[in-house]
């Protein structure tokens, strides 16, 4: 333990076995429910190393996030796994004031960095994933323009960004009414890539692939200081997408 870190060394002894889905239905009409994928049945062992700087991530996008995160997995037959492979994952997220830095809540930079390999046969399990939109709903940290099953690979790579003006737009042209209701704007993007290699045709027709690089670019309206309208356009083919998502609170700012 260190303060705002910490290291981990597992080890872990799992039993997998595909199960049959018990439900075909969703709780929201959006909801896309598929088959469970099958996975890879057998005993995996692995031993885990990783380590992290900051705190814990906080999703959805709903305050400031500060962390560097490393970690990577080993399965051999040394430990006496049914399959062995190896994963590396890294991830980054921070936050930078950018102008106006004297207000009591500045301009801000926001990031998310993720980039993950493997080695072997990795099994699905082990697959990482790339959040999309749920349904109306487009957080940071998401690609907005799609929406259902997230992306998934044994290799990947993403970043997401935005930079929050707040009301300052609305101020220099002088629409003071609307800065008193707290409306705002966001310019944000995205772009991501999962690879497939040495995955099976049959898995892979049951996964999500990005099938080449994705890129979306997008502005944001702040309505009353809490909650955010989103448009975003998908750069690398057609296609648009207007979801809400919640105004980012930066309470690491009042610590």
């Amino acid at each position: 333990w260190r303060e705002n870190g910490f290291l981990w060394l597992t080890a872990r002894d799992e039993r997998q076995q595909t199960l049959s889905a018990l439900a075909d239905f969703g709780l929201l009409p959006f909801d896309d429910v598929r088959p469970n994928v099958p996975v890879f049945d057998g005993d995996i062992r692995s031993a885990r190393l990783g380590g992290r700087l900051g705190h814990d991530y906080t999703p959805f996008g709903v305050t400031a996030n500060r962390r560097l995160t490393l970690e990577a997995e080993v399965a051999t037959d040394w430990f006496g796994s049914d399959v062995s492979f190896s994963t590396w994952r890294f991830t980054w997220d921070w936050q930078q004031p950018t102008f106006w830095t004297r207000r009591w809540l500045p301009n801000t930079l926001d990031l998310r960095v993720l980039a993950g390999a493997s080695t072997g046969d990795v099994p699905p399990q082990r697959h990482a994933a790339l959040d999309v939109a749920m349904g109306p709903f487009t957080p940071f940290g998401a690609f907005r323009t799609v929406h259902g099953h997230p992306y998934e690979g044994p290799r990947y790579a993403a970043l997401f960004w935005e930079h929050n003006f707040r009301t300052v737009p609305f101020e220099y042209l002088g629409a003071w009414g609307l800065v008193r209701r707290g409306m705002g704007l966001v310019v944000h993007g995205a772009s991501g890539r999962t690879w497939h290699d040495g995955t099976s045709s049959a898995l892979r027709s049951t996964m999500r692939s990005t099938g080449g690089w994705h890129h979306e670019l997008g502005a944001s309206l702040i309505l009353y200081r809490l909650f955010r309208v989103d448009v975003t356009r998908r750069l690398d083919q057609a296609g648009w997408r207007i979801g809400g998502s919640i105004e980012q609170q930066n309470w690491s700012e009042l610590e």
